[in-house]
């Protein structure tokens, strides 16, 4: 069952984002190539000996990421595969900035993840990483046009301009006739199409997706492989997608599974 924020956690999570963030920052940071489309400017993403630690209930040490190391390019999709448990998820928060390595090094286009102060990884996570998750987190009081503009409208662009590029992104994903309706009304597949325009929304530089097919039916699971791997290509962004599905991982550029806490090529 999909699962949608209540309103309050919606305004909590609001308010979170908001700070350490540029609010000055222009919402369009693709380059115009004239003919043909936007593109980022992005250089290279490397991880370097990462490693995170937690302890269970009972005190015992678990090493998740054992001295992880891969690197990525703009334009590049990567599939991590993995069975569960093994430390899919974990990677992808760490790489997006949600939690901290205990050792290593994440580096994009020079910015240093892992030694940012909180409000620099704040502002660097609003302005050039993009979250798709299994369960979306919509905001339930919202339409879909409202939560695809939320990430704009908290960066204080103006609202009819946020509105306006969040209706053309759902209608590039086949959801213009539902724009306006609650994300309540929504199917699964309807609702993980929004959530992935929310994170595409502010043309991220690194997407990373969670098991982002993993509650949908095989149709619109290829239908958000297609659109995921789709943006890496035509706008030179890295997305790194954690998941189960093979289906998925075979669009993908480079797969690459997580087996006791590293990476190897499959």
């Amino acid at each position: 069952m999909s699962k949608v924020q209540s309103p309050k956690s919606a305004s909590e999570t609001a308010s979170s984002i908001r700070e350490g963030q540029d609010l000055q920052e222009k919402t369009d940071r693709g380059k115009s190539t004239g003919a043909g489309p936007w593109t980022l400017d992005v250089g290279l993403f490397e991880v370097t000996d990462l490693r995170k630690t937690f302890s269970s209930p009972a005190g015992e040490k678990i090493d998740v990421l054992r001295g992880l190391s891969f690197s990525a390019r703009g334009g590049e999709a990567i599939a991590i595969m993995g069975a569960s448990g093994a430390g899919k998820s974990t990677l992808l928060h760490v790489l997006g900035g949600l939690e901290a390595a205990d050792h290593g090094s994440i580096t994009l286009d020079k910015f240093e993840v892992d030694r940012a102060q909180p409000h620099k990884l704040a502002r660097f996570r609003s302005k050039h990483v993009g979250f798709v998750f299994q369960f979306h987190h919509l905001l339930a009081d919202f339409t879909a046009e409202e939560n695809v503009a939320m990430p704009l409208l908290i960066r204080r662009t103006a609202h009819a301009e946020a509105l306006k590029h969040a209706r053309q992104a759902l209608e590039d994903v086949g959801l213009g006739d539902r724009s306006a309706h609650p994300v309540g009304h929504l199917s699964g597949g309807e609702q993980q199409r929004v959530a992935t325009c929310r994170a595409l929304i502010t043309r991220p530089s690194l997407v990373l997706a969670d098991e982002p097919t993993g509650n949908l039916d095989s149709s619109f699971a290829e239908e958000l492989a297609e659109l995921l791997v789709s943006y890496s290509r035509r706008h030179q962004a890295i997305v790194i997608v954690a998941t189960h599905s093979q289906r998925m991982a075979q669009f993908c550029d480079r797969i690459m599974i997580l087996s006791e806490g590293r990476l190897s090529p499959a």
